[in-house]
């Protein structure tokens, strides 16, 4: 059986979008968006790694010298983690590079 496709039309934006692209026009706005949307990325990428390493945050804490409460504030985005602890957790998590 042939496959066909069709044309995708040009996204509609919603509500949302449209009041958050209208925000993100201030600078200032935009840095702190931006910075937090870096802390979330970050904390998502540190429990894709725990998970595939099948680490519970009490394992990594203790990998990564540090308690476990720390690992959830970080998995959790409430905390802007030191440049030195996010370094300590990757390299508990066996990563030689930190992700961008």
């Amino acid at each position: 059986m042939k496959k066909t496709y069709t044309k995708t039309t040009k996204h509609q934006k919603t509500n949302y979008e449209i009041f958050r692209d209208q925000q993100l026009k201030d600078p200032k706005r935009r840095e702190r968006y931006e910075a937090e949307l870096a802390r979330l990325r970050l904390a998502e990428e540190i429990i894709t790694l725990r998970k595939k390493k099948k680490f519970s945050q009490t394992e990594l804490a203790k990998k990564a010298r540090m308690g476990q409460p720390a690992i959830a504030r970080l998995e959790s985005g409430s905390e802007n983690p030191r440049y030195e602890t996010v370094v300590r957790i990757f390299g508990a998590l066996g990563e030689k590079q930190i992700p961008a």
